[in-house]
């Protein structure tokens, strides 16, 4: 089964959502519309796993969980997700399709 896709770190004031799609744009507005909260897109990565990568994120923060998807991350954990520096599980699950977005590239998706 192919699972490329995306997962996303959406931010909501101190909260991060984790999750994953195959249409980050549509995910990101859907989520924005639900929320009354304005959202912030923090970080997009691009995976030939993308359950795979979200699990693997998901559970390495798994302390900072707070309800559902949503975690308290820490600065250190933010440096992380911004790095591309990841574990060699993580970077397996990617595989050759890390490479990081921006909201106009994702626009064009």
């Amino acid at each position: 089964m192919n699972y490329k896709g995306y997962v996303y770190f959406i931010q909501c004031d101190k909260w991060f959502k984790i999750g994953a799609t195959t249409d980050v744009y549509g995910r990101f507005n859907n989520i924005q519309v639900c929320n009354p909260f304005n959202v912030t897109l923090f970080h997009v990565i691009k995976t030939d796993n993308m359950r795979l990568t979200e699990k693997l994120f998901q559970g390495m923060f798994g302390r900072a969980e707070k309800r559902g998807e949503w975690f308290e991350l820490s600065e250190k954990n933010l440096q992380y997700i911004k790095s591309g520096n990841y574990s060699k599980r993580i970077i397996e699950s990617i595989g050759d399709a890390n490479e990081p977005l921006t909201m106009p590239e994702l626009i064009a998706l």
